[in-house]
């Protein structure tokens, strides 16, 4: 995605910096060209410096989160957040879900991601404590918390030790995601 957007830029300053052919036309001043470049590039830095501070964080700037970009009502919202007990080499992660909308959402199971450099490994988290609690039905402005042991995932694959971050998603059952950021379990990058 980001291949794609540097691309585009790279292409619309390309044309923008080349001399027209015909050479009789009078072009435009370089002060418009200037604003115009820069109304080009300032969606695009907006994003990028969201995107850094959502990593740096661990959540995305509020003031770019709430912000309703394509007009209709946003009733059904459900924050998700990931935790982890340690700063490197966490056993446990604590799974958030705050319901902020106005609306009851079911949930489906969530789905837990170790992501690796080149790798992923899924795990489909249905039941807790033994007891199987999905699909769960959130009201609003409740909240739901799951307390997950890795240690009992590492005991079953050696390799996902390996891997350097986690990430969790959960759908409802109409199919809308939601992604809590990823957080990093490892402290070094290969092994």
């Amino acid at each position: 995605m980001m291949k794609r957007v540097v691309g585009i830029v790279f292409v619309l300053v390309a044309m923008l910096t080349q001399p027209a052919l015909a050479q009789n036309e009078i072009g435009p001043e370089g002060g418009k060209l200037y604003w115009l470049l820069l109304i080009i590039l300032l969606p695009f830095a907006i994003i990028l410096l969201n995107s850094r501070y959502e990593r740096k964080n661990g959540a995305a700037f509020k003031g770019l989160k709430n912000l309703n970009w394509f007009g209709g009502s946003s009733k059904r919202r459900l924050d998700v957040a990931l935790r982890k007990d340690q700063k490197y080499n966490p056993t446990r992660v604590k799974l958030i879900i705050r319901n902020t909308g106005n609306q009851a959402i079911d949930l489906a199971p969530p789905l837990l991601s170790f992501n690796g450099l080149f790798t992923k490994r899924s795990f489909l988290i249905k039941s807790v404590n033994g007891q199987l609690i999905y699909p769960l039905y959130l009201e609003p402005g409740r909240e739901h918390k799951i307390d997950i042991n890795l240690q009992g995932f590492y005991n079953k694959d050696k390799k996902l030790k390996s891997f350097g971050f986690v990430k969790l998603s959960v759908k409802d059952v109409k199919g809308r995601r939601f992604n809590a950021p990823k957080v990093r379990v490892n402290k070094y990058l290969f092994f």
